[in-house]
């Protein structure tokens, strides 16, 4: 139940929050307690579950739209374009344009 209602927060805060102690908090956890809980029902850590979800994000906004990268990074509320692309890179392998041009 309650790593369910972990994965619905992600998916309706994911574009603005990546910290773990911010979901914990919401399901009045610890990072621990929602560490330990995530690895025992789904085998992810929290921090994997939320790059998890935002990579997808990042990947949508990619493929579906034509909104520059900085924007992208502005929507996704990272706190600049430099660091969304390496964060993504090192998610992916592959930098945001060349996911797109990849498409």
């Amino acid at each position: 139940m309650l790593v369910t209602r972990f994965f619905k927060l992600l998916s309706q805060h994911c574009h603005e929050e990546r910290n773990v102690r911010f979901y914990a908090d919401r399901l009045s956890l610890t990072p621990t307690w929602l560490y330990k809980l995530c690895v025992r029902c789904v085998h992810l850590s929290p921090k994997e579950a939320i790059d998890h979800q935002t990579v997808t994000e990042l990947k949508s906004y990619l493929a579906n739209t034509d909104l520059p990268v900085k924007r992208i990074a502005d929507e996704m509320h990272f706190e600049d374009v430099s660091y969304m692309c390496r964060y993504f890179k090192r998610m992916t392998g592959v930098s945001p344009e060349a996911f797109r041009k990849g498409l």
